[in-house]
């Protein structure tokens, strides 16, 4: 799994890659920064790892909330025995512990894989 290409892919998907983005405002825990974080994963990894974690440290603080995204990714994938894949990986970011099996999540993967062809492209 190439992480870093995940999150340039997820940063370009999720805010176009505005820091200062805020998603779903309409509902009860809005997305937040480049990758999009809500209040949900960031109390799990607080849980799961017994640090304590706020919204504005995480959204403002690149290499943390990448941390944030990585240890949520890493726990619900292996917990429910699931590959650590760009897919799985991506659809557990946007549909939650059991992302990768959601229909929601779908058409945000379509949207991550197009993004991650683009780069190649780009780099090639």
């Amino acid at each position: 799994m190439n992480w870093t290409l995940f999150f340039a892919g997820l940063s370009a998907v999720e805010s176009g890659n505005n820091p200062d983005a805020v998603g779903d405002a309409h509902l009860r825990h809005p997305a937040y920064g480049i990758y999009q974080i809500r209040q949900p994963m960031i109390d799990d990894v607080a849980e799961l790892t017994g640090n304590k974690l706020h919204t504005g440290d995480v959204v403002h603080n690149n290499g943390v909330a990448m941390w944030v995204i990585y240890e949520y990714i890493n726990h619900w994938a292996k917990r429910h025995g699931q590959a650590i894949n760009m897919e799985t990986a991506a659809r557990i970011h946007n549909g939650g512990p059991r992302g990768w099996e959601r229909d929601s999540t779908l058409q945000f993967w379509r949207k991550f894989e197009d993004e991650l062809n683009k780069q190649e492209r780009d780099e090639g």
